[in-house]
Parts: C-alpha cells; sequence; structure tokens
C-alpha cells in the first residue's frame, strides 16, 4: 500500500510541478483584472466610454498599461464557432464546419498590456475595420504551412453576409482556459461590449489599485457594475486548485503510509531479532563479526520489503493507466517515478531496520545462551 500510494503521489506532483512550469502566453505577474458590466440600456457599442475610461487608468499612479478584452479573458466555456476562409469560399461545394475556435473584441492595447508576443504582421490600431489578429494555432488549423498575412475569412458558413476580414498580425498562443488546456484557434479584432475584462499593468502590486479602478469607472458610468477584482496570478491559482488539493491530499497519505511502513519494518524486525537471540549469541560466540550480523539481518529485511515493492508496483503501474486523465504531459509508467519510489522504500526499510540489528550485534553470548 505504501508503495501504491507513493507511486501516485509522485505521478501527481510531478504532473502539477509541469503544469505549474507552463508558460501561458502572457506575463501573468502585476496584472489586475476586474469584469465591468454596463447597465442594459446603456450603449453597448459605445465609441468615447472605454476609451476614455482606458485613458484615464493608465494616468493613475503606477499603471504602465491598460486594455479590455469582450466576453472575459480566461474563457469558462467552449467556444465553437463557424469560420469560412476565402479558399474554402471559392472551392467548389464550399461548406464550412464548426470548430474550437472563439474570435473576441479587443482595445487596441491589449497584446501590449498582456504582453503577448507578435510573431507576424502588426497589431491592431485605432480606426482599423475588417482586419483581425489570428494566434498561430489558428494559423496552422486553417493555412497549414503558409504565411497567414493577408489571408482573409468571415464568420459563418460560406452564404453567410458578413464581411471579409483579413489577417494583418499572427501572435502567439495564449493558454486562456488554464495552464493545463492546450491553446485553441482565436482571432481578435477591435470591438467593446455591454462586459468586459479589463486588465490593468502595474509597476507595484495591482491588488492595491482596486479602489482607485472601481472609482474611475463609477465617476464616467455610475450604473456599471464592477466584480471579480483580482490579480491575473490568483485567478490561474484558481484554475491550479483542484489539482493541488488532489496533490496535497494525496501526498499525506502516502506520507502516512510511508511512516506505517517503517514502523511495521522496524517493529518485524526488532520482533526478529528478539527471537533469535540464542541463535545470534552462538553466532558471536563462534566468531561472527558483528557486521556480518548485522548484514544478514538487513538482507533479510531488504528481500521482504523487495517482494512488497515488486507486487505494490505491479499494481501502480495498473492503477496508472486509470490516472492517465489526472496527469499533465507524465506517463502513467513514469520511470523516475519508477525509480523514486523503490529508492525511497528499500531507504525507509534499510533504516527502521537498522536498529533492532546493531542491537543484535551488542548481545552478550553468555547472557544470550542463558535466554531460555
Amino acid at each position: 500500500m505504501g508503495v501504491v500510494l507513493l507511486f501516485t503521489a509522485t505521478l501527481l506532483v510531478r504532473s502539477y510541478t509541469r503544469v505549474q512550469s507552463v508558460n501561458p502566453g502572457y506575463r501573468a505577474d502585476h496584472l489586475l483584472m476586474t469584469r465591468i458590466t454596463r447597465a442594459s440600456n446603456a450603449n453597448p457599442t459605445s465609441q468615447d466610454f472605454y476609451p476614455r475610461l482606458l485613458d484615464r487608468l493608465k494616468g493613475l499612479p503606477g499603471v504602465t498599461d491598460a486594455a479590455t478584452i469582450q466576453q472575459g479573458f480566461f474563457m469558462e466555456w467552449n467556444p465553437d464557432q463557424v469560420i469560412t476562409t476565402e479558399e474554402q469560399s471559392a472551392g467548389a461545394g464550399a461548406t464550412a464546419s464548426s470548430d474550437q475556435l472563439n474570435g473576441q473584441g479587443v482595445s487596441p492595447g491589449y497584446f501590449r498590456a498582456m504582453n503577448i508576443p507578435l510573431l507576424k504582421g502588426r497589431l491592431l490600431e485605432d480606426g482599423d475595420r475588417n482586419v483581425a489578429v489570428i494566434n498561430s494555432a489558428m494559423a496552422r488549423r486553417y493555412w497549414p504551412g503558409k504565411d497567414p498575412i493577408g489571408k482573409r475569412f468571415k464568420t459563418g458558413m460560406p452564404t453567410s453576409k458578413s464581411p471579409w476580414k483579413a489577417v494583418v498580425g499572427m501572435v502567439a498562443n495564449t493558454r486562456r482556459q488554464g495552464k493545463e488546456v492546450a491553446p485553441i484557434p482565436e482571432y481578435y479584432v477591435l470591438g467593446w461590449g455591454r462586459a468586459v475584462d479589463a486588465v490593468v499593468r502595474t509597476e507595484s502590486s495591482p491588488i492595491e489599485l482596486a479602489t482607485a479602478l472601481r472609482s474611475e469607472v463609477r465617476g464616467l458610468d455610475k450604473s456599471a457594475a464592477v466584480s471579480r477584482i483580482s490579480t491575473v496570478e490568483q485567478r490561474l491559482d484558481e484554475l491550479l486548485a483542484p489539482r493541488r488539493f488532489e496533490t496535497l491530499l494525496l501526498t499525506l497519505f502516502s506520507a502516512i503510509a510511508v511512516i506505517l511502513a517503517a514502523i511495521g519494518i522496524y517493529g518485524a524486525t526488532y520482533y526478529a531479532v528478539g527471537q533469535r537471540v540464542k541463535e545470534i549469541g552462538i553466532r558471536i560466540a563462534l566468531g561472527a563479526r558483528p557486521a556480518s550480523v548485522t548484514t544478514m539481518l538487513l538482507r533479510q529485511t531488504a528481500f521482504v520489503a523487495l517482494t512488497g515493492i515488486a507486487a505494490g508496483l505491479a499494481v501502480s503501474l495498473g492503477l496508472g493507466r486509470m490516472l492517465a486523465s489526472l496527469l499533465y504531459e507524465i506517463a502513467p509508467a513514469d520511470p523516475i517515478a519508477l525509480t523514486i519510489v523503490p529508492a525511497v522504500l528499500i531507504l525507509v526499510a534499510v533504516c527502521a531496520a537498522l536498529i533492532p540489528a546493531s542491537r543484535a550485534t551488542r548481545i552478550d553470548p553468555i547472557v544470550a545462551l542463558r535466554h531460555e
């Protein structure tokens, strides 16, 4: 049981460590985020509210940049949109199908504020119409092996009357559904909405600007609601909370199992030494060296421990396949876990057996012969 729990905990710890090291595609530090929702009677396409708000936010002490993104930065849904590329529209019997694709309206300085790298072309600018910036996942999905700059697409099926959008830039992928979820194809256009997420990059602690941010919003629109103020790092931490809880819980159970295994091995070896006092005394009386007696007892303990470890690893490998969905970029038969777990438990077994084994070497042969 100690092997099974320790092996599973090792897999989850390695998965958690791997997830934490994933680059989300943007700089999450010193970034404050909040949801701004305007009243239903407010003009959702207002051309002055959001630009004026961003100008005010950029003027706050310690703020280096600010931007907005429509619908929300962290996607809590699975986008499923339909687009038609110019190549699809020109083909015979042109068709388009729904895909895991997302399109969002952003402010002109969004990519700069989030520190999302530009890979090709240019970013969105004030006054742009019917142009889009796409991520590299969308470029690979719709124009594999080609330069996407200048390509055109429209939302909907080939018969859709939506205007064509020209691709003017390509940016790096961002993991907006959490670090564990692979990036999906995305495109960005200039746009606002009744509800947006505002992101503010600061030089100091971003949460200190929460009050000032709320004040600036209310100063422009008293009916606007400001909610979910937090740092981006906090939001990322919340997304990892379930995995962290599972990892900590199983690690605790495995630690308890290892301690119980150590106590059991210690007790069994201590009992074995007590039962063999006479034999050990005779061995020492006949000239056996203390080191050879200790080695004999440790060897016997190691044999039992190795048998348990082998059985535990067999069960663990079967269980690992069942845990595959919980692992991130870690194989169920992870070689590091297969190395660490036996090594740790052999060390625990040897250390647990060492104290009673050493006690055996201090047995007085005369006392041992009179033991029974």
